[in-house]
């Protein structure tokens, strides 16, 4: 006999219960795998006292372990950008931004994502944190398709606090004034001393068997790989350790002066050879030992790539734009908009062009040792895997291919076209619509020869 028309509703609603609490645990399940996947690397803050943010907070970094055995001892370690500070006003506008304080930073991030919101309500974060990973986080990342070579590595991302280019080694607050009487509370120029407390952290979980560090860094973080690279391979002798430095290859700044200059007090802090002469007083710099000990009357020349690079023995990687439009703005002065592009300020981008040019030509005489992806592009460090692309390689292909095979002979990927000519980039854009007067001008200012007379610095 069947069951009765009772018993059968009895059955069927206890086998409903089973599959809603099926149901629920799958989903919840689901949840944990999701929760458990964008928690990413998680944040550690450090002990140091001495390793401090601009405003006194701990620095700190995120560590994501190696997920493919085979590369449990080949690490990623890079220093995030974000300016420099150099007076009250500039320090202030920092001390309440993610790149200022530790206090904004959210307490995981996850380096495969594309973007930042992942983590935005993450316990942290404020408008400048939204732009972590916004360029795909640079070589970090678990992900094949965006990070082809390194991911599996062991990765790590260094915040940048300190608004000193890595440099600083100060131990006690630095009080600065903007009119010579009014005084602050002191800011802690300390990113030397967070860089090596990282690492000393990073030893306990392998860091001290490393067979490869790579150090990368993008602005200031580019900046900061030339000052530290050579340490970082003495700290570390039985590692392989190379840099990638991304738009970090910098030079002293010669700024336009012409019509329509930017007010400097405006843009970042002045990036000329007699100002970096006080930046390493103030922020007590370290640099790189070789280039000190040969230049131990201009010491600061070691705090630009173009004059301590070739004292650099560690293999070096530099991805940077012919013509870098943050440079070019806030440290140059050069109009933002390019409708006030007139005859002086197209010589000033011609030289620009020219002398970065012939820096990095001189770079890439020892091609094994160093490699270089330059574009002709206007941007700063930009960068990622679909723009832009020189004969169709994005720059992690070419740094892997430079880094990982010595098969291939193409290491140096360099547009020689001219200004602004790389398809695969952006142009400068008009923000001020120019009269019809003016636009056949205008439009066609923003492709110049390579041949024209330029100065040269």
């Amino acid at each position: 006999h069947g069951p009765t028309s009772k018993q059968g509703e009895v059955i069927r609603e206890k086998a409903c219960t089973m599959v809603r609490q099926i149901y629920i645990c799958f989903a919840l399940l689901l949840v944990t795998a999701s929760v458990s996947l964008s928690s990413g690397a998680k944040l550690s803050l450090l002990d140091d006292p001495d390793a401090r943010c601009l405003d006194g907070t701990a620095g700190g970094y995120y560590y994501e372990a190696a997920t493919k055995t085979k590369e449990n001892n080949s690490w990623v370690i890079h220093l995030q950008g974000g300016g420099e500070c150099v007076n009250k006003d500039s320090c202030e506008a920092k001390i309440g931004t993610s790149i200022g304080s530790s206090k904004y930073w959210p307490a995981s991030v996850n380096f495969t994502d594309k973007v930042t919101s992942s983590f935005r309500g993450n316990g942290g974060g404020d408008e400048a944190t939204k732009s972590w990973g916004e360029f795909g986080w640079w070589v970090l990342g678990d992900n094949k398709e965006t990070n082809p070579d390194l991911h599996g590595y062991n990765h790590v991302f260094i915040p940048y606090c300190s608004q000193d280019l890595w440099s600083g080694q100060q131990t006690s607050p630095k009080h600065l004034s903007s009119d010579g009487k009014t005084k602050d509370e002191g800011w802690y120029f300390a990113g030397h001393l967070i860089f090596s407390a990282v690492l000393a952290d990073l030893e306990s979980v392998g860091l001290k068997d490393a067979s490869l560090i790579i150090l990368s860094g993008n602005s200031a973080g580019g900046m900061g790989t030339w000052l530290h690279v050579d340490w970082v391979a003495e700290r570390f002798p039985k590692a392989e350790v190379v840099s990638i430095s991304i738009a970090g290859f910098y030079a002293y700044s010669y700024p336009y002066t012409g019509p329509h200059a930017t007010d400097p007090a405006h843009e970042m802090p002045s990036f000329t050879e007699a100002a970096f002469s006080l930046y390493v007083t103030l922020w007590d710099a370290f640099m790189d030992a070789d280039c000190i000990l040969d230049n131990k009357d201009a010491p600061h020349h070691c705090m630009v790539a173009s004059r301590s690079a070739p004292y650099i023995k560690s293999r070096s990687y530099v991805v940077q734009s012919q013509t870098d439009r943050l440079v070019l703005e806030m440290h140059d002065q050069l109009p933002p908009d390019p409708y006030y592009w007139g005859p002086a300020a197209r010589t000033y981008i011609r030289s620009h062009h020219h002398n970065m040019s012939t820096h990095l030509l001189d770079f890439m005489r020892n091609p094994v040792h160093h490699g270089v992806f330059s574009a002709a592009c206007w941007k700063h460090d930009s960068f990622t895997v679909t723009s832009p692309t020189i004969n169709g390689v994005n720059y992690k292909q070419a740094f892997g291919n430079w880094l990982l095979r010595s098969d291939h002979d193409d290491f140096i990927f360099f547009d020689d076209c001219g200004e602004f000519c790389n398809p695969t980039c952006e142009v400068p854009s008009r923000a001020t619509p120019p009269p019809p007067s003016r636009l056949a001008e205008v439009t066609t200012s923003l492709h110049w020869s390579f041949e024209e007379e330029v100065f040269v610095v």
